[in-house]
């Protein structure tokens, strides 16, 4: 076990935590993607809903 050795497995170390942290990343933001899709649904239902309701009262006037 000498020094080259020591530093192949330090850089091994190092390179499984950048992935590690890749992955991590990866799996926020799709969470992040999911949310805010989830939101657009959310206010386009509400916006079909107002425009409903602007239809009636521009009705019942």
């Amino acid at each position: 076990y000498n020094e080259l050795d020591r530093i192949l497995d330090e850089l091994s170390t190092i390179i499984k935590s950048i992935r590690s942290l890749q992955q991590q990343s990866t799996e926020d933001f799709d969470q992040f993607l999911i949310q805010c899709q989830n939101k657009n649904r959310e206010l386009t239902q509400h916006r079909t809903e107002l425009q409903r309701a602007r239809q009636a009262i521009t009705e019942v006037n």
